[in-house]
């Protein structure tokens, strides 16, 4: 068994030898034949060459180069060191190695990643090779591409790509066998069944030459477009399969770039981006964590660039190369504004990566966020782009410095300065629900600050808007106003959320509990319709003014939405917590609020009703008598407030169910609100009801006996 290991690292090494030799040798000859050529042109005392010697030096660069004038490769022995028979050996080597089946058993990955950079080596110098070689060396690199091993596809991509652009793009039977016989299975096969094919292919097509795909483009951000949507099986999905081919894109797009952009600007506006965008939602996790933050990390990068290419490609005429040809100003661009739109929703959304939980991820938005904002006629078109650019660089000089506390700073810096600007309050906002309501203690205290203080200094940043006050001149500041409306809008978004529901309700108690001036704010929106009744503050008139309601009324239905059905004690608790410090306020959120709480009293979790006579016993206590809005029923709450207090301390709340519910009903009575009707479990029927009857294992005291018995 040694001896196999020991021979198959020889092997490997006599291959990656050769491989790095051919560069090597090819360079050295290259740099002998320029130097002979340059001591002949200085030795020649003539002003002009003959045709005799022009043709000369044109046949000396172009052996020196290792391509002929009609693209074919072939090397003259006086331009490359290697014999006829020794050029023959090494392109035979391939085949060699499959015929003596070294791909197989011990050392055979190595001899894969061997074969794969020999390859490469030969198409960097343009090795002459038959068809028969071709062949071999094609169904190598393919076999490689669908290899599970991360850096064997690595090295096979590397080769295909030096391939394509060796021996393909000038062939044109070349490119159209391989068109047929390979390029269309990389078009077809990004969902299959073995993710190694997908991980493998997606790479391939997006490291073809602009001659290889200018043909199949929409094809080919078609196919790794679709390669970036996770499978509609849980069980088939691949977060690596989605994030090479988001890395296909972005090498896509460079290579395009390069050639004529005629359609490029089309797809990348129409589908790339879009696509792009959705990568950007996937916060997929699995027993690894937070996979889904791979696929971010790629997107934020093909993002960045593609923002950065879209102008360049409109402003070229069809047919003129994305690296050359008369540019026109951007202001001429035809669809101008809707480059704008694109390039905001862009920083917007680098933006909430920028404040979201995980510390890679912030500073990986960051830097691309720095790279998009150094285009100086890009900044012209994005909405405070002096200030984005500003914040941008401080925050980057902060989480330059390294270190947790570094990346911390670099938040707090970037939602003091941007959260009161109306484009990025949105995004802003729902990368800090994450933050704020997230396991990490020391970044949700950092990201509550800066929400804090960027409320508290609102005032002062939005002079537009007459130093804080609003169009209707309700006095409210605007910032307070677009958060509050803003964390309803998300909320929407990701009811039920396993991932933002609990957050959601962190921030709404930090916004209850520490924003002030939040239970007066009133958006313009129309009420719930639970509190149109209720309600007299409400404003529905259409011909006076626009419909208008409190910020409390919908938050408290929103939370009780959270709690209908939910089996996650956390999420409870913290909505049982929120619903006690809504009891607060009058009207219609205070009576929605106690009909919440008495749902939670007699939840089937001991910890949830326990809590919410705790929080509740804690408010009522709060509880002053000057504010005279009555509970519900015209019975003032203060008023009954301390035989609350009692009934709550005296009743066992995490003890039987059915005593529970009887002081439930008590407390309910006393405060004046009606017991919400509760939905009663579905029986089971069939098969289900009679193994739920006839199952005598379902007990662990059945385990204990089949013990017992020695079972």
């Amino acid at each position: 068994m040694c001896t196999q290991i020991r021979l198959a690292q020889i092997r490997h090494g006599a291959v990656i030898m050769v491989a790095e030799l051919l560069p090597a040798l090819a360079a050295n000859a290259a740099a002998a034949a320029t130097a002979a050529a340059a001591a002949a042109t200085a030795d020649t005392e003539a002003p002009s060459l003959s045709p005799t010697s022009a043709g000369s030096t044109i046949t000396s660069t172009v052996t020196i180069s290792g391509v002929e004038s009609n693209g074919s490769s072939s090397r003259a022995t006086s331009g490359w060191p290697l014999s006829p028979e020794r050029q023959a050996a090494v392109a035979e080597l391939v085949p060699a190695i499959d015929k003596a089946r070294l791909y197989r058993g011990k050392g055979g990955e190595v001899m894969r990643e061997a074969v794969a950079r020999l390859v490469e080596g030969c198409s960097t110098v343009g090795l002459v090779m038959s068809s028969a070689q071709h062949a071999k060396v094609l169904e190598a690199l393919d076999e490689n591409l669908r290899h599970p091993q991360q850096y064997i596809q690595a090295g096979a991509v590397a080769a295909v790509r030096a391939y394509a652009k060796a021996y393909l793009i000038n062939d044109p039977r070349a490119a159209a066998a391989f068109r047929t016989r390979y390029l269309d299975a990389y078009l077809t096969r990004l969902h299959d069944a073995n993710v190694a094919v997908r991980r493998g292919y997606s790479l391939a097509l997006g490291s073809l030459p602009a001659q290889l795909l200018r043909p199949v483009l929409e094809e080919a951000v078609d196919a790794l477009v679709d390669g970036c949507v996770p499978e509609d099986d849980p069980d088939e999905r691949d977060v690596d399969s989605r994030v090479n081919c988001t890395k296909a894109l972005g090498q896509l797009l460079e290579t395009m770039a390069l050639g004529p952009c005629d359609g490029i600007a089309e797809l990348l506006r129409d589908k790339i981006l879009p696509c792009l965008h959705a990568s950007l939602e996937d916060y997929t996790t699995d027993n690894r964590g937070d996979v889904g933050s791979w696929l971010r990390e790629a997107a934020m990068r093909v993002l960045a660039m593609g923002v950065g290419l879209l102008p360049i490609c409109y402003s070229r005429e069809g047919g003129n190369s994305c690296s050359g040809g008369d540019e026109r100003s951007l202001e001429d661009l035809p669809s101008f504004k809707e480059w704008t739109e694109i390039a905001v929703r862009a920083v917007g959304t680098l933006l909430r990566q920028s404040v979201e939980r995980i510390g890679r991820v912030r500073e990986c938005a960051l830097r691309h966020l720095r790279t998009m904002m150094s285009n100086i006629p890009r900044m012209t078109y994005i909405p405070a782009a002096a200030r984005v650019n500003a914040a941008v660089l401080a925050a980057s000089d902060a989480a330059d410095a390294g270190g947790l506390t570094a990346s911390l700073e670099a938040l707090h810096c970037i939602v003091v300065r941007l959260l009161s600007e109306p484009a990025y309050t949105k995004p802003l906002l729902e990368g800090l629900v994450a933050s704020i309501g997230g396991i990490d203690n020391s970044l949700a205290k950092v990201a509550s600050a800066a929400l804090l203080e960027a409320l508290a200094e609102a005032p002062s940043q939005c002079a537009a808007h007459d130093a804080g006050t609003d169009a209707s001149g309700s006095g409210q500041p605007p910032l307070l106003k677009a958060v509050t409306g803003h964390l309803l809008d998300i909320w929407s978004r990701y009811t039920k959320s396993s991932r933002l529901a609990t957050p959601l309700l962190r921030i709404a108690v930090l916004l209850i509990t520490k924003a002030p001036d939040v239970a007066e704010v009133r958006l313009p929106r129309p009420p719930p319709p639970q509190a149109a009744v209720t309600d007299p503050e409400c404003t529905t008139d259409g011909s006076s003014m626009a419909p208008s309601s409190r910020f409390v009324d919908h938050l408290v239905e929103a939370v009780r939405a959270e709690t209908r059905g939910c089996a996650d004690v956390a999420r409870l608790v913290d909505a049982g917590s929120l619903l006690c410090h809504l009891v607060a306020y009058g009207g219609h959120c205070r009576t929605s609020a106690l009909q919440g709480l008495m749902v939670l009293l007699i939840s089937k979790y001991p910890k949830v009703r326990r809590n919410a006579a705790e929080q509740l016993y804690l408010q009522l206590l709060a509880l002053g008598t000057s504010d005279p809005a009555p509970a519900t029923l015209g019975t003032p709450l203060e008023q009954v407030a301390e035989a609350a207090c009692d009934l709550l301390l005296s009743s066992p709340w995490d003890g039987e169910l059915e005593a529970a519910k009887a002081a439930r009903d008590e407390l309910a009575a006393l405060v004046g609100v009606t017991v919400p009707k509760m939905k009663a479990p579905a029986a089971a029927t069939g098969r289900m009801a009679a193994a739920a009857v006839q199952d005598e294992n379902a007990s662990y005291q059945a385990l204990l006996d089949d013990f017992a018995r020695g079972y």
